[in-house]
């Protein structure tokens, strides 16, 4: 198992997406990768670009690098990110925030649902089908 890394944040989610932005500028003036300009390109070809980095990422587990797997999951990142401004979304950071919250509600449910952690082992069944049944209230369903 990897060691566990000391995080520190590198820069601010607005410096961190005029980062990305300027890139893409550059990309598209150098006519790099997918395009993001309307009629030009679609974000599915983000959403390969994305796969093909996940592929990389899963060869750095099993090699146990962790220094490797942490370029590898950067690659991931900045290909989300891409497709996240190629999608309108200029404030990503903020809807990563929000899936957290939804996976903090959906952990209580289990829980409460439960009495016991969503780790525990005798529990896993019913709390991913509590998770599922979370999921379906949480979108109205």
């Amino acid at each position: 198992m990897m060691a566990k890394q000391d995080y520190t944040p590198a820069m601010s989610e607005q410096t961190l997406m005029n980062k990305a932005e300027a890139l893409d500028r550059r990309r598209i003036a150098g006519n790099y990768g997918p395009r993001r300009v309307p009629g030009d390109c679609c974000p599915t070809d983000w959403v390969e670009a994305i796969r093909s980095e996940l592929y990389e990422v899963e060869e750095e587990i099993h090699t146990d690098d962790a220094s490797a797997a942490r370029a590898e999951i950067g690659d991931v990142l900045a290909n989300v990110l891409q497709l996240a401004l190629s999608l309108g979304i200029k404030d990503p950071l903020v809807a990563a925030e929000e899936s957290l919250d939804k996976v903090g509600s959906r952990l209580d449910y289990v829980e409460a649902n439960t009495g016991k952690t969503y780790a525990h082992r005798s529990a896993r069944a019913e709390a991913t089908a509590l998770w599922d049944q979370a999921k379906r209230i949480e979108r109205g369903l």
